[in-house]
């Protein structure tokens, strides 16, 4: 009888909660964790024990629909891990991570953090992930690669993931330039790739499916091309002074650049091997090809703004 190896790569979720309820996540439905039950953490014991029974493990992905770094133990399973010579590597929204835990962060084996920021500005981030905030998860980001850079160490690798949908598509360009200068090793794009319009969809999900409309789904090509539907065209380009120029396209400022064709990324579930698997959903761009100092049609800035407890009762305004 043939024997199938166990697979190289796993991925784990120690965390099935989340401290967000991003607008496009799932997580917000799930009953797992306070109000429902109780707190959604992977006991350590659990987890050791099925680290400990994949022996032929190279590669160890903790992430689900939670934010791993609400366990308490979190960088306790990082260190058992790597101390077994297994590449570790998470996905996080970077809320949680104060100058405390930055130092552990940078101390452990974690080998790459993918940050997960949806907007290039504070404005649509926000909007995007519900009860975050923008500035503060740049101070943690700033935070981490000071804590790297005191211990003299490159790891954790830092990439960027963004879920691209209709409000942030036309910020992708500059998020590709302050992802470059935030010093991310590389960057993955995904689209939404779940309408829940099964017939089998569970009664305490369909209020995704139903819930009517929002402003913001109009925030960004479709809005562009009803106002360009409604305004009349300016007169044709003079060959003398470039003026005049005729409103051709309304939404060509949110096409994609060519570096954005999909190519092959590393499989996100259980392989038998340590090879990457193609991912029809994903996109990716390796920084160092990107110029941070690229003109936009914008000031930005990379920095994070300084950090500080005091809230302010003013209006937000975008970076």
């Amino acid at each position: 009888m043939h024997t199938l190896p166990l697979p190289t790569y796993l991925q784990l979720e120690p965390v099935g909660q989340c401290n967000l309820r991003c607008q496009m996540c799932p997580i917000q439905f799930r009953r797992d964790g306070p109000p429902h039950g109780p707190l959604a953490f992977m006991p350590f014991e659990d987890f050791a024990r099925i680290v400990d029974e994949f022996a032929a493990l190279d590669h160890l992905h903790l992430q689900g629909l939670g934010e791993p770094m609400m366990h308490p133990l979190f960088f306790d399973m990082v260190d058992y891990a790597a101390g077994k010579g297994i590449r570790v590597t998470t996905n996080s929204n970077l809320t949680l991570l104060n100058r405390q835990r930055a130092e552990r962060c940078a101390a452990s084996g974690l080998d790459t953090l993918f940050v997960s920021i949806d907007g290039a500005t504070r404005a649509t981030y926000e909007r995007i992930r519900v009860r975050s905030r923008f500035d503060r998860v740049l101070c943690n980001l700033e935070a981490l690669r000071a804590a790297r850079d005191r211990a003299e160490r490159h790891m954790p690798h830092l990439r960027l993931v963004t879920v691209v949908m209709r409000q942030n598509l036309h910020e992708l360009p500059d998020l590709v330039r302050l992802a470059a200068g935030w010093g991310m090793e590389g960057m993955s794009v995904q689209h939404l790739c779940h309408d829940f319009g099964e017939a089998t969809l569970p009664a305490h999900y369909r209020p995704m499916r139903a819930s009517p409309p929002r402003p913001w789904a109009w925030s960004c090509g479709c809005r562009a091309r009803r106002r360009a539907s409604t305004r009349p065209a300016r007169p044709a380009a003079s060959a003398a002074t470039g003026r005049g120029r005729a409103r051709t396209s309304a939404t060509r400022a949110t096409q994609c650049p060519a570096a954005w064709s999909p190519r092959p990324t590393a499989c996100t579930s259980a392989a038998p091997s340590s090879k990457a698997r193609p991912s029809s959903g994903t996109a990716t761009l390796t920084m160092p090809s990107v110029s941070a100092s690229t003109p936009t049609t914008r000031p930005l800035s990379a920095a994070p703004a300084p950090c500080t407890t005091a809230r302010s009762n003013r209006p937000p305004r975008e970076l």
